[in-house]
């Protein structure tokens, strides 16, 4: 569709959307008239002759519209109505991979032509604090004139960008120095909140961001602080109720977020959960703060009502976080976000709650792409402007804004989410993670490797997967290659532990000659292949830093294929009695949890997944 848009302001964003909206710039094209009222109850766009009418409440859902009008051929006007006040995606920078400038401009111009209407950045330490330089060192850390360059970008096309940081636990990696701990540390990842010098701290964190951002809203955390007061501050200050320090941690952060002109939104799990007596004290949090409640695991609306139910006795400003889930392990599971959300955001309406999120976090070090959170950003925005869930429709939205359809991205969990598996007890298992990494000779989840064998032919299943990548022509090559290398790699190395078990035991030694001298230098290549694709990946997204872990992973699996095929050769050669290894007895790997077993269990714990020993202390 080419556009005349008369208002020079409105042109330079358009200009810069081009791209996105499908639309071109021409003086002798559709003319624009275009009203923007955040009072409007609806929006619409409806194409009269020559002339495009558009009204709309705010910038975002002008481009959802135009975006709408310039590419679905039969519409030619067209009335919506927002769900909710604001809609968006939390980015999680600080598991290793911190997006880069251009990546997140372009991740924003397509959130903004979906309709969202703000971006969080989540940042435990990535962030420049200039009196604290250990404060995200080494770790890609945004500097202040890149804030203030994103935030200006985002603004400029209608999104609100906000700071999601910690101000009591999840600071693990600043922690890893160890002056820091001294200086700051309670136990574990939490800050002795006693201590004048740690609030201190968040007074440089929270005055080092209000010079990068312009919103009057951030996010200070505080969740998972599960042993709050239990380490130096219990030599300190003495034994005292979790929810006592708790509050008065919070009051000491709600005065210094005032200070900065900053209206502070927190987590909520810390005043529910087996920790907290909230319930049974009436807590009303403080005015001025409002409540995230965070949920992307259940599935059940019933439980989500309680929880938000549970939620508005202590709190009239409560908002929700969802979740684009992209930290299973190495593939995302799309099916996991689309079960949990659409029962999470009809509970949501019914409570009215206004703004909502998707969490996309990256947990073990982002080993998923971040490409994966289009997904979620996608389905959040079909249901800001839709009242029910059509899998039709949610298609075609898909198509509109990624190339790919609804079954293109759910190839992307097929590795793990397989035909054979029961949805939605299954949404979590997630076999490609730990197959891919258990150890050849004393691999942790054999007996899943025996289950999964006997339940479907996992290799053919991966061959059909492969090809459907490498044949793939709609979406992102890069992230399409990512994906058949990452099959490929696992086709090959998933039941090998089993097979050479098995030879092992059967004294097989033609098999055994085969695995050292065949199959583990070939599987080395398809890891080489799996790294390069990863790598590229990873450096069109994100900042090169947090990358060497990826590769310290791919490569100890090539190193130690190496190690175990000199162990086959010594063994067939008559250089030892026997491969010691294959004789340590198996043992169910998640004894304690309910749910096990290869179609059910969830593994990503990356260690002692790879090895029982302790690879670092």
């Amino acid at each position: 569709m080419q556009l005349n848009v008369l208002d020079a302001s409105l042109k330079d964003k358009v200009k810069r959307l081009q791209s996105e909206l499908g639309v071109t710039l021409d003086p002798a094209g559709e003319t624009l008239e275009c009203t923007i009222d955040p009072t409007l109850s609806q929006s619409s766009v409806q194409h009269i002759n020559d002339t495009i009418e558009l009204s709309a409440t705010d910038l975002p859902t002008t481009w959802y519209l135009l975006k709408r009008l310039a590419n679905e051929q039969d519409t030619q006007s067209l009335t919506i109505q927002k769900n909710f006040r604001q809609v968006g995606m939390m980015l999680d920078c600080s598991r290793n991979s911190v997006p880069k400038v251009s990546y997140l401009k372009s991740l924003i111009r397509q959130f903004a032509t979906m309709g969202h209407t703000w971006l969080m950045l989540y940042m435990e330490d990535v962030y420049e604090v200039p009196e604290q330089p250990y404060f995200g060192a080494y770790r890609g850390r945004y500097s202040q004139d890149e804030l203030r360059e994103l935030d200006a970008y985002a603004e400029d096309l209608g999104i609100e960008l906000v700071p999601c940081i910690q101000t009591l636990a999840h600071l693990n990696q600043f922690m890893e120095w160890e002056h820091i701990t001294r200086q700051y540390g309670d136990i574990d990842d939490i800050l002795n909140v006693g201590r004048p010098e740690t609030l201190t701290l968040i007074e440089q964190m929270i005055q080092s961001l209000r010079q990068c951002f312009k919103t009057d809203k951030i996010h200070i955390g505080m969740d998972e602080a599960y042993n709050l007061g239990r380490g130096t501050y219990l030599d300190e200050q003495g034994l005292k109720p979790k929810v006592e320090i708790l509050h008065s941690h919070l009051e000491n952060v709600l005065q210094i977020c005032h200070k900065y002109q900053f209206n502070p939104i927190m987590w909520d799990d810390m005043f529910f959960s087996k920790y907290s007596k909230v319930e049974s004290e009436n807590y009303q949090i403080p005015s001025g703060v409002q409540l995230m409640h965070w949920d992307y695991y259940r599935t059940d609306y019933d439980e989500y009502d309680q929880r938000f139910k549970e939620r508005q006795a202590i709190t009239n400003d409560l908002a929700f976080a969802g979740g684009a889930w992209r930290w299973t392990g190495v593939i995302p599971h799309h099916s996991k976000t689309l079960y949990t959300t659409l029962p999470a955001l009809e509970a949501a309406k019914k409570y009215g709650v206004k703004d909502l999120l998707a969490t996309c976090w990256g947990d073990e070090g982002s080993e998923t792409p971040q490409d994966a959170v289009r997904y979620g950003a996608v389905l959040y925005t079909y249901l800001q402007y839709h009242e029910h869930y059509n899998e039709e429709e949610f298609d075609a939205h898909l198509r509109l804004y990624t190339e790919l359809s609804l079954a293109d991205w759910l190839k992307q969990e097929q590795a793990d989410l397989l035909p054979e598996f029961s949805i939605p007890a299954s949404l979590n298992a997630n076999p490609s993670k730990y197959l891919l990494f258990q150890d050849l000779l004393m691999p942790l989840f054999i007996q899943y490797t025996e289950e999964l064998d006997q339940l479907t032919d996992y290799t053919k299943h991966l061959t059909q997967l492969e090809h459907y990548f490498a044949t793939l022509e709609a979406g992102d090559p890069q992230v399409n290659h990512y994906y058949q290398a990452l099959v490929g790699a696992l086709k090959l190395r998933w039941r090998l532990p089993l097979t050479l078990r098995e030879a092992y035991e059967a004294k097989d030694h033609q098999t055994l000659s085969t695995i050292a001298n065949e199959t583990i230098p070939l599987l080395n290549r398809a890891l080489d292949e799996l790294l390069d694709a990863r790598r590229d990946l990873w450096l069109t997204e994100a900042k090169p830093q947090g990358l060497e872990v990826i590769e310290f992973r791919i490569g100890m699996l090539k190193t130690r294929g190496e190690g175990v095929a000199l162990r086959i050769n010594d063994y067939l050669a008559g250089k030892i009695e026997m491969i010691e290894e294959l004789h340590e007895q198996s043992y169910e790997p998640l004894p304690d949890q309910a749910t096990k077993g290869v179609q059910t269990a969830i593994y990503v714990r990356q260690n002692t997944m790879m090895s029982r020993n302790k690879i670092s202390w």
